[in-house]
């Protein structure tokens, strides 16, 4: 399921943020995942913190382009 979704995410970032690849952030997706899912205590804030900001860097950007 975590594989379908971030594959998802990276085909949906690619199409709709200019061309922008986005498979760094997959691990994020994997992280953010597990930490919702309450496994080995990983934490939800910090995948999310960063997926926020790379978004806002994309979209910035892809504005300036």
């Amino acid at each position: 399921m975590l594989t379908f979704t971030t594959g998802v995410i990276d085909a949906i970032c690619f199409l709709a943020l200019g061309n922008v690849f986005t498979a760094n952030m997959t691990g994020n997706i994997v992280l953010l995942g597990f930490g919702i899912a309450g496994s080995g205590g990983l934490k939800v804030v910090a995948p999310l913190v960063s997926l926020g900001f790379f978004l806002v860097g994309a979209l910035l950007g892809g504005v300036m382009s």
